[in-house]
């Protein structure tokens, strides 16, 4: 086999696996595929859209993961990750990032020792 050859394959190979890396990372969005998705009903998500960040003071701990419309109001279904455990009393705002930022859902803490949500529950409290 040739040199051209051998170059040419040894760059096929490291194409298809640059490929199959690009798509796992853009998959599982660095580990935020794992985890659980918790629900907020909102009466106006204006600007919020699919994949925005949830945060709990100014760290990033999921996405949004789908908006859907349910009896009239936003039903919003955020994948938290794993090691982020939300007690049943959170309170969840929609807030922006600056003057004209990108829209975020802002979840404040509640109170420790308090039961946590499980996979498919509810936040209960919204602020807004």
């Amino acid at each position: 086999i040739s040199s051209e050859a051998k170059v040419g394959l040894f760059v096929l190979v490291g194409l298809i696996i640059l490929g199959y890396m690009s798509f796992r990372i853009g998959e599982y969005g660095f580990g935020l595929k794992r985890g659980y998705l918790v629900n907020v009903v909102f009466d106006n998500v204006a600007g919020l859209e699919r994949d925005a960040s949830v945060q709990i003071a100014g760290v990033e701990v999921g996405r949004v993961e789908e908006i859907r419309l349910k009896d009239g109001k936003a039903l919003v279904t955020m994948r938290i990750i794993p090691d982020v455990k939300l007690a049943r009393d959170v309170v969840a705002a929609i807030k922006t990032h600056g003057i004209l930022g990108e829209k975020y859902i802002e979840i404040v803490p509640g109170t420790k020792g308090e039961a946590f949500l499980k996979e498919g529950e509810r936040i209960t409290r919204v602020e807004g």
